[in-house]
């Protein structure tokens, strides 16, 4: 009964990562009311976005600070710390062009606003433009434009709108043809806080005459619109399904047997010989005995015309993944409560399957919110959120790269289903045990049959979040207090099974955290005119604490109490922006710092620059520059080592990677050397231009920044094992361009929108120094091949065996006729790409959206170990390919430092296996011959989406969508192996590193939401 309970509780909830969180940002009027449809975009990021109709936008997956811009104008610096949701101010505004029927723009056209308890006049400019400041989006109102004839035409802004994204469309389009006429005619124009818009052409009211307006004293007033819906309260239900399959796989061989040379001929060899190789002979000149064989219901293969006549089979290991079906539910209710807050529920549950059989994830979600409640003069929103999740053979460790070894290398001629569908074969011991018990592989006493691994191994992972906040915000007048307290609880119960084992051993770990936060923020503002200056202070208070327990017993008990102390100021004058304050943090965990962290950032905004225009007119014949900004920034800034690394990468750098395959698994924690450690300090620069174009449809955006890091964190070999240690300095330097360009053409049901978005990613890195006089140390990899962060290099470069050279660099051959290696570690590759971009686009024309993403990655290496390995057992296609080559000739020099004339086969029958081309090196051959080139293009995703119903069309429902969506639909790569975006064993530290990397995932789903 208790756990149902705990069950319906935590079913109120929602998730939340240890590490990221969402953000949600509420635009709202001076007055307090919300701001739809309004740009927002995330500085320094590609993408632009918009807040929904109650004002809010909300930021996926955040684990830092940002700022975001509002309407291209206003700023806003967001803290991932304190409140889940915040509310940003903006005045909206009513702007538009009057241009003729041939599009020339109209100067010195009266426009009238027409409010409840003023009029306003303003006349165009010589583009044609008019704006209206400080509007109160609650009202109805009427725009009156005065013709040539001196007679104003009318257009009606509700205060309601039927769009949700914004349009800036031109008023000519309907204001032209009445420029003309000599009749009153009116027109519907929604309100979308930026822009007046048309709304829907079925929803549009043409009105004869000015009759149809209610008339109170000398100004017009909007008839109200009869069953108008409310918008007090609205339900959402998203439900999606998705079909996942299998990406890329590496490049097999299906024409040679499992076997190997022996007294000058190809034999082949099956499991009951523990035959590892696939350089037997070719699987055309095979056929099945009569006899009983254990391994295959088939029989034992012999030469052709020796057994019963049924030719060799050839298997693809990869009919092993299905297509796996998952599916996502999702209910929301808002509504406006007591106090003028707004509730907010949600709920959410979803499984995702992996194409990987009895690999999946399910998830409980769901959220209760009590948002913006209003006594007297505080606002206050509180919240309890949460998460429930089972995992089953979630990665960890090697076990997915085990598995993909145990799939990949499995040769041709060996059936793992042992004739058995692929469910069967997973129910089934008879895929996976031989009728002693004993495991049924291609080589039983190396590897193991991949069923068995998704069939009996107990991998699962329970975990949890539960999170309550209270917020609350005092304002009088100019003072203003922000005060908010959390608490977060998460655990996580994983329990892990042992392969290599008899009886199989299992790991059980379970880990608590506890993370309590209090904060208050003051502030003061004194403003004028043309100036604004808001004092700041802040004190915040965060207790952590976090316990492992390994197969019941604990072995981590540590907690953190830090205080943080802040103050500052933000100086505004028309369009000078100048912000600095400092930072003060105190910590129980954290030594030798200097406690000084401030923070100045400047911002200049300059709209309509004429000196510009004229100094260009010359070129462009045309005043075309609509806005310059700039911007920059410098910070000093802290973050104190995790109190458990998750990041156990390092734990596999003391064996080779056939031993890691076998028996890495993370059953170790990796711990801060000491109680007290150096925290990481960040040092940050960055400046920015931005300028938009041709009444702002191009918008160009330039940043860049550099960024240091003192006393970076990395786990080092001690004579007590891994622990936690500051290793070095890095340096992060680069740049970011983004552009945007911005379509609309239509009205109506005819409107057209776009969004085009392109961005260039130029990022590089170096590591200034190593501490303790080392030259290097070592993030990921293996005994022999490895990233590491080494000094004057770019982080994470490769290092790994060679082939040897003399002094002049030219290869060495030895008697044999081949290259010689060199086991010593030298550097082989920089992972780092030369550059990223990305090229994005949001069409939408009647109901009907569109969007799509294309992502490019120019240059930086991969070591293709996994290439290595299948070379080795003569399981890829290259080997394949390649191992009839007779008489060739290395370039090279020999001892001697004569040219080599010695020609060698690189597969000779008549010859030891180990003196084959690829064998004669090991399993990772040698290191700098599979540094690849890991450019790739991918259409990250693309979707359709169709609006079956809009507001006010449907009595029942406010809004209905279905759409289609794809990931990774198309993929093109030059590099060898799987996706070059893997990392080893999921590690981000085993960047540029794939042994048996898990393949990258398409999907194709469908969704439905509705909104009533």
């Amino acid at each position: 009964m208790r756990k149902i309970i705990l069950f319906i509780f935590l079913c109120s909830t929602i998730v939340l990562q240890a590490q990221k969180k969402d953000k949600t940002i509420r635009v709202v009027t001076p007055q307090g009311y919300p701001c739809a449809s309004i740009f927002i975009k995330k500085v320094m990021y590609s993408g632009l976005d918009y807040t929904d109709r109650q004002g809010y936008f909300t930021f996926k997956d955040v684990s830092s600070d940002f700022h975001i811009v509002i309407n291209h104008k206003k700023y806003v610096e967001i803290p991932v710390a304190g409140q889940d949701t915040i509310t940003v101010e903006y005045d909206p505004i009513i702007s538009g062009y009057v241009e003729d029927s041939r599009s020339n723009s109209i100067k010195g056209i009266e426009v009238k606003l027409v409010e409840e308890n003023q009029t306003r006049t303003v006349i165009t400019d010589k583009y044609g433009f008019f704006s209206f400041v400080d509007i109160d989006i609650r009202k109805d109102m009427i725009l009156q434009f005065k013709d040539s004839k001196k007679q104003y035409q009318n257009k009606i802004i509700r205060r309601e709108y039927t769009f949700d994204q914004p349009l800036q469309v031109k008023m000519d389009q309907y204001i032209s043809p009445l420029l003309a006429s000599r009749t009153n005619t009116l027109g519907v124009v929604y309100l979308n806080n930026t822009t007046p818009t048309l709304s829907d052409e079925k929803s549009i009211s043409y009105i004869e005459d000015v009759k149809s307006l209610k008339k109170s004293g000398n100004e017009y007033k909007p008839k109200e619109e009869k069953n108008r819906k409310s918008t007090a309260q609205q339900f959402e239900y998203s439900g999606s399904f998705s079909i996942s399959t299998i990406g890329r796989t590496p490049k097999l061989q299906t024409e040679y047997a499992q076997g190997q040379s022996q007294d000058g001929e190809l034999i082949w060899q099956g499991a009951d010989k523990n035959q590892q190789f696939s350089w037997g002979p070719q699987i055309s000149s095979l056929e099945y005995t009569d006899g009983s064989y254990a391994y295959d219901n088939n029989g034992a293969l012999i030469g052709k015309g020796l057994g019963n006549g049924l030719k060799a089979n050839s298997y693809d290991p990869a009919n092993f993944f299905r297509t796996a079906l998952s599916f996502n539910n999702s209910l929301s209710y808002r509504r406006t409560s007591f106090k003028e807050g707004v509730l907010h529920f949600t709920l959410n549950q979803s499984r995702i399957n992996s194409p990987i059989p009895h690999s999946d994830q399910e998830n409980y979600n769901g959220s209760l919110k009590i948002e913006n409640m209003k006594t007297g003069k505080f606002t206050t929103s509180v919240a309890v959120l949460g998460k429930i999740g089972i995992e089953h053979f979630m990665n960890n460790g090697a076990n997915h790269a085990r598995l993909m070894h145990s799939l990949f290398t499995t040769p041709t001629t060996f059936d793992n289903n042992n004739g058995l569908n692929r469910k069967e074969a997973i129910d089934n011991n008879n895929s996976w045990q031989l009728t002693d018990g004993s495991m049924r592989s291609y080589a039983p006493e190396e590897v193991v049959n991949p069923y068995y691994m998704v069939s009996q191994l107990p991998d699962k992972d329970k975990n949890g979040t539960v999170k309550a906040y209270a917020y609350t915000e005092y304002k009088n007048k100019n003072f203003k207090t922000l005060a908010s307290a959390s608490y977060d609880y998460q655990w996580d119960n994983m329990t892990i099974g042992k392969v290599f084992t008899s009886p199989m051993q299992t790991l059980k770990r379970k880990e608590n955290i506890s993370d309590l936060r209090l904060s208050v923020q003051p502030s003061y503002k004194i403003e004028n005119y043309r100036t604004k200056i808001t004092f700041q202070g802040g004190y915040s208070f965060n207790h952590l604490s976090d316990e492992v327990d390994r197969m019941d017993a604990i072995i981590m008990d540590r907690s953190r109490n830090s205080n943080e102390v802040s103050y500052g100021m933000k100086f505004n004058r028309n369009n000078f922006f100048f912000d600095v304050y400092n930072k003060h943090y105190f910590s129980n965990t954290a030594k030798d710092y200097t406690n000084l962290f401030p923070t100045a950032a400047v911002r200049y905004n300059l709209y309509n620059p004429n000196f510009i225009n004229d100094a260009l007119y010359d070129i462009f014949d045309d005043d075309f520059l609509e806005y310059v900004g700039i911007r920059g920034s410098t910070s000093r800034s802290l973050g104190e080592n995790p109190l458990v690394f998750r990041n156990r990468a390092a734990l596999s750098t003391l064996q080779n990677s056939t031993n890691a395959l076998k028996t890495f698994y993370e059953d170790r924690e990796i711990l801060p050397l000491s109680h007290k450690m150096k925290p990481e300090i960040y040092q940050n620069t960055d400046i920015g231009l931005e300028f938009r174009f041709l009444r702002n449809k191009f918008n160009v955006e330039l940043n860049y920044y550099n960024n240091t890091t003192h006393n970076m964190f990395a786990p080092v070999n001690t004579e007590a094992g891994f622990s936690l240690d500051n290793i070095g300095r890095l340096n992060n330097y680069g740049f970011l361009l983004d552009l945007s360009y911005y379509l609309t053409s239509g009205w109506g049901d005819n409107r057209f929108y776009g969004v085009f978005n392109f961005n260039f990613n130029r990022a590089r890195n170096k590591v200034k120094s190593v501490y303790e006089g080392k030259d290097k140390v070592q993030l990921a990899g293996f005994s022999n091949i490895g990233t590491f962060f080494a000094k004057d290099e770019p982080l994470g470069v490769i290092y790994g065996s060679t082939y040897k050279r003399n002094e002049d660099g030219q290869v060495l051959i030895d008697n044999d006729g081949f290259p010689v290696e060199d086991p010593t570690m030298k550097l082989i590759g920089d992972p780092t790409p030369n550059y990223i971009m990305n090229l994005s686009a949001n069409l939408s024309w009647r109901r009907f959206s569109f969007t799509f993403n294309f992502e490019y990655s120019n240059g930086g290496d991969r070591w293709n170990g996994t290439q290595a390995y299948l070379d080795y057992l003569g399981m890829s296609e290259n080997s394949a390919s390649q191992r009839n080559i007779r008489g060739h000739i290395f370039d090279g020099v020999l001892a001697n430092g004569n040219r080599n004339s010695k020609s060698v086969d690189f597969y000779n029958a008549s010859l030891p296996i180990d003196q084959n081309r690829w064998v004669r090196y090991g399993a990772d051959g040698v290191g700098e011959e599979y540094i690849q080139d890991a450019s790739y293009l991918r259409m990250s995703d693309i979707s359709l989406a169709y609006q079956l119903f809009k507001r006010d069309q449907n009595r029942f429902f406010e809004d209905a969508t279905i759409a289609i969506h794809a990931e990774n639909l198309l993929f093109l790569s030059s590099y060898k192996g799987v996706d070059p975006s893997s990392t080893l064993f999921g590690y981000s530290t085993g960047k540029g590193l794939d042994l048996f990397n898990s393949p990258s995932i398409k999907r194709y789903s469908l969704s439905v939401t509705l909104k009533f």
